[in-house]
């Protein structure tokens, strides 16, 4: 199965011009919401800083569902506002639920598949040099599929919200199978995106968040609303 990135994409440029207000006014709120209030946990330390840091990130977690509604609805017309920027905080625990599970089943898979990745790197250090990268690239691969494979559940909750996270994981699963091949290329394409972030110092990201989170809406709607355009 294939898809079609470059219409993915085009779609996506077409709702950030429509957005109102302006795509990168809310990705501008929506970094400093996030990485404004990350900056506490570093001035902080011991258990304070490790309870603080463990509630920034399910604060993220909610902001960051909250910023995927923002795309959904920019994507589908709805028209949202700065104000759908807090609409994830009225699922907050649902969200939470799901972005623990998605990071417990992630670890899960991947203590499991380095037992038999450990011994392969043991004897491929004995070996050669060559062998040793070769295992940690295919642990690398394995885990970014099983990562895919949770990719859509965002979405879905988004969509089903009364469904709740359990639903939202299995529906990601099903939704993924026999497309992980075409996320991984979609990913790949923003690699010029991630290097103009890194180059111009994380400026960049104003366009390239609003633009690959459209571009993601755009995938998940072709595969979960086929007739949707």
């Amino acid at each position: 199965m294939e898809i079609d990135r470059k219409e993915l994409k085009r779609m996506a440029k077409e709702s950030m011009s429509l957005s109102n207000p302006s795509f990168w006014i809310v990705t501008l709120v929506y970094v400093l919401m996030t990485t404004g209030v990350s900056i506490i946990a570093d001035f902080s330390d011991g258990t304070l800083g490790l309870f603080l840091t463990i509630a920034i990130t399910m604060y993220s977690w909610v902001v960051g569902f909250s910023y995927r509604l923002w795309a959904i609805w920019t994507v589908r017309r709805l028209e949202p506002g700065l104000g759908s920027l807090m609409e994830g905080f009225s699922v907050a625990g649902r969200v939470i639920m799901l972005e623990s599970s998605i990071l417990v089943r992630t670890l899960g898979w991947t203590f499991m598949m380095a037992i038999p990745a450990g011994f392969l790197l043991v004897f491929s250090m004995t070996t050669n040099l060559l062998g040793y990268f070769l295992v940690i690239g295919l642990l690398s691969i394995a885990v970014s599929i099983i990562t895919l494979r949770y990719s859509m559940a965002a979405y879905v909750l988004a969509d089903y919200p009364d469904l709740g996270p359990s639903y939202a994981l299995h529906q990601s699963v099903q939704l993924t199978r026999g497309w992980i091949g075409e996320l991984v290329k979609l990913h790949l394409s923003f690699i010029g995106w991630y290097m103009l972030c890194g180059i111009t110092f994380g400026i960049a990201a104003i366009w390239v968040v609003p633009y690959m989170s459209a571009t993601m809406v755009n995938f998940y709607n072709s595969i979960n609303f086929p007739n949707m355009r």
